[in-house]
């Protein structure tokens, strides 16, 4: 998939190029975009709005089906506002992504998406790179990213500005560059511990950018990349949000859409609380009270919402997890820790499966009373 960006007041004007296989096909897009063409080997072809399942955390999508293709080589153009979480058009910062819904995932295929901003380089497209002759930012979605997110992040460089090391760059807004420089260390150090936790590296080098903005979301992790709204401090918090995020590089794989996503949750929350208890036990205590804070004193259940993602996805399984940690100590939390990280098939099924057949039968026992 290819898709030419241009950005004109306060729109996107997007241009999407594939090759399809069928005379029949769907996609989805937020519905802050308004589809004007589709062409099938350069020729107008029909299309029509049709209804489209929803998606958690994420803004309401219309579907659309494309008929009697023949050519297969097919460009949808559309434009609009970008809309929900981590969605910027600013002069200091432009920034969309899977949050936003701004691309067809449903053509986002194994080779994944190449993008072409066209932006000049007074902007630094993070993970691009730029080509002065054509006055435009290229971009390529990382290759073995477990989401299909297409991330384009971009920092207009009179604003922001980067701390660069051999495994971390740290980007923020300017006159921050000394509070950043303490991430290279603390970043380094968490890896280490995972290393050292799951037996193997898969922290790639990676771009931690703190995005200037009013509304906080918190952070999230993709493939060599964390992008957090939280102002740079090092604060114990912040030093624990940062090592769930890496840990998001072992927890993940599971449905973020569905009630599987406490596997990635809870892998990666229990991976920085392992951190915490070895390197600041106070941290450790403070991000366990607020778990239980936010859960309240309802009953720990993991599918509260049946098979949809439930609003506890991150305390419920932390909280299990701590149950577990009281009664078999810290070799059964890295046992769990470490049976996911090496499931090919990412689910509960799969995990407990798992758990069984390495004779962790108790285990298994313990999640499986808090299913119903």
């Amino acid at each position: 998939m290819y898709l030419d960006v241009r950005i004109t007041e306060g729109l996107l004007d997007v241009a999407c190029s594939v090759r399809v296989g069928t005379d029949e096909v769907f996609f989805s897009l937020a519905h802050s975009f308004s589809v004007y063409a589709v062409t099938d080997g350069g020729e107008p072809i029909f299309f029509e709005s049709v209804p489209c399942e929803q998606d958690p955390f994420r803004p309401q999508k219309n579907g659309y089906t494309v008929r009697n293709v023949k050519n297969g080589d097919i460009v949808i153009r559309y434009r609009g506002t970008v809309d929900w979480y981590f969605g910027y058009l600013r002069d200091d910062l432009i920034h969309f992504s899977y949050y936003n819904c701004w691309y067809p995932e449903e053509f986002m295929f194994e080779d994944g998406a190449e993008v072409s901003i066209h932006i000049d380089d007074t902007w630094t497209v993070v993970g691009g790179t730029y080509d002065p002759g054509m006055e435009l930012w290229r971009y390529h979605t990382p290759k073995k990213q477990r989401i299909n997110d297409c991330n384009i992040l971009a920092l207009n460089r009179k604003y922001y500005s980067a701390v660069d090391s051999a495994y971390l760059n740290v980007f923020c807004k300017k006159g921050k560059e000394d509070i950043c420089q303490g991430y290279i260390s603390l970043f380094r150090s968490v890896c280490d511990f995972y290393v050292s936790l799951y037996g193997k590296n898969k922290v790639e080098k990676t771009n931690l950018v703190f995005i200037d903005v009013p509304d906080r979301h918190g952070a999230y992790f993709r493939t060599g990349l964390i992008v957090n709204s939280n102002p740079p401090g090092l604060v114990p918090g912040e030093r624990h949000g940062l090592a769930h995020e890496i840990g998001h590089a072992y927890g993940g794989g599971a449905d973020t859409n569905s009630w599987e996503d406490w596997l990635n949750e809870t892998t990666a929350e229990w991976s920085a609380l392992l951190y915490d208890k070895e390197h600041d036990p106070e941290a450790y205590e403070k991000a366990l009270n607020e778990h239980r804070q936010w859960h309240g004193n309802g009953p720990l259940r993991l599918r509260e919402a049946g098979d949809a993602r439930p609003d506890n996805v991150h305390e419920t399984g932390t909280l299990i997890y701590e149950i577990i940690y009281r009664q078999y100590g810290n070799d059964a939390i890295k046992i769990l820790l470490r049976t996911f990280d090496s499931l090919k098939d990412k689910n509960t099924d799969s995990f407990l499966d798992a758990l069984r057949s390495g004779g962790k039968d108790v285990l298994a026992d313990i999640i499986c009373s808090f299913m119903s």
